[in-house]
């Protein structure tokens, strides 16, 4: 998995497999079949499409929109409305 340690702002599109360190964006997208692991913050949204993973160490203020794929959020900032946390410090979002 490529490693990316310099700040990212704005919007952010995953193409392959990669972590991203120190992300202050306002969207991330993880295009199919990617895992991306994210540490920062979210302040719109993450679209997450078909058999794409995502993990978000830090902040979502937004929403999810799972298009397919799975999105673990780790010490997420609040409740996330209409999902259960699946331990005390992880929520596993999957489409419905």
């Amino acid at each position: 998995m490529k490693t990316i340690a310099k700040k990212i702002t704005g919007n952010l599109i995953v193409s392959e497999n990669t972590t991203y360190h120190h992300i202050f964006v306002e969207s991330v997208t993880v295009e199919s079949g990617v895992t991306a692991r994210l540490y920062g913050s979210v302040s719109n949204e993450i679209i997450v499409k078909e058999d794409a993973v995502a993990y978000l160490h830090g902040n979502l203020l937004g929403t999810v929109v799972n298009l397919g794929g799975t999105v673990y959020v780790f010490k997420p900032n609040g409740k996330i409305e209409g999902y259960e946390p699946t331990n005390e410090s992880a929520f596993k979002l999957k489409k419905l």
